[in-house]
């Protein structure tokens, strides 16, 4: 699936939607919302990236994902009822979000049937996809963990850029800096991907 909120949805409910968000400015470092807090809204990225993730008991995080420009967070809980934020959103550079509070966007949900059907559609995409998220981080491999973060971003058919260090892989992958470090190199020397300085093609 698409991770772009925006990627399925035509100009004139796009139009209509921007017109009931709220735009919220970040620097580097503030939090959109915390795990645990009051659930009053989903968000969209407007520009910058983003990470979302929890604390373990010892405060270390766990990157669950890094968001970019059209992906959302939160947006299964306007239908789970879930009080509270799951996870913590917090800016990796200065941004902005689209905030859709949650009452506002129910009652525009009921005087757009059409699209409350695409959105629900969508919301369980985005959970199935959640789901298959987990168990790939349960059951691959840090290699082919690597591999497919490079697929999702677009290394298939592209040479592409990190959207975030890799620091911040390493926690996104549940591993450490030094075996990234050691196993991007692997995967260039089983020709498994092609590196031009920090940029990276799946050569398969």
């Amino acid at each position: 699936m698409s991770a772009n909120f925006w990627s399925h949805i035509g100009d004139a409910i796009k139009i209509e939607l921007e017109k009931i968000a709220q735009i919220k400015k970040f620097q580097k470092g503030e939090i959109v919302f915390s795990e645990n807090d009051l659930f009053k809204g989903f968000v969209v990225i407007k520009s910058g990236k983003f990470k979302i993730y929890n604390l373990n008991p010892n405060g270390k995080e766990a990157i669950l994902r890094v968001m970019v420009e059209g992906e959302m967070a939160a947006g299964p809980l306007i239908f789970s009822g879930a009080p509270n934020y799951p996870a913590t959103l917090e800016s990796l550079e200065s941004g902005s979000v689209y905030f859709f509070e949650t009452s506002q966007f129910k009652q525009f949900l009921k005087t757009h049937p059409d699209f409350q059907n695409q959105f629900t559609a969508q919301m369980m995409q985005f959970m199935h996809y959640l789901r298959n998220k987990t168990s790939s981080l349960m059951l691959l491999n840090l290699k082919e963990r690597l591999m497919e973060y490079l697929k999702e971003n677009g290394a298939e058919n592209n040479f592409i850029q990190l959207k975030i260090n890799k620091n911040q892989l390493a926690l996104l992958l549940n591993a450490t800096p030094e075996s990234i470090s050691r196993t991007f190199k692997a995967l260039e020397e089983e020709n498994l991907i092609e590196a031009k300085g920090e940029s990276y093609k799946l050569t398969l």
